[in-house]
């Protein structure tokens, strides 16, 4: 556990399948990233880093939000991105 992400996803305290959720990206590409075999993008690096801060390290939700007319999902997706926990979905 060598590489930057290594260290950043020990730090968020989060396992794999609540990382890929809260970044969008799957399981399996975050283990690779993990391992080294592919070098994750600056910008997942900053994602990371913004969940260890919002979350306050402890893998604790920064925030609950409940989405409303939910559509596809945007703003849930900026809120999980950020930290936050949608604790109610409903599109009507």
């Amino acid at each position: 556990m060598h590489t930057e992400f290594a260290k950043l996803r020990q730090q968020s305290g989060l396992p794999f399948d609540r990382l890929a959720e809260s970044l969008g990206y799957s399981a399996r590409t975050l283990r690779r990233y993990e391992s080294g075999l592919v070098s994750p993008k600056p910008p997942v690096l900053e994602a990371m880093r913004r969940l260890i801060v919002s979350s306050g390290s402890n893998g604790k939700p920064a925030f609950k939000f409940v989405d409303l007319f939910a559509g596809i999902g945007g703003l849930r997706k900026g809120f999980d991105a950020i930290g936050g926990k949608c604790v109610f979905t409903c599109e009507w």
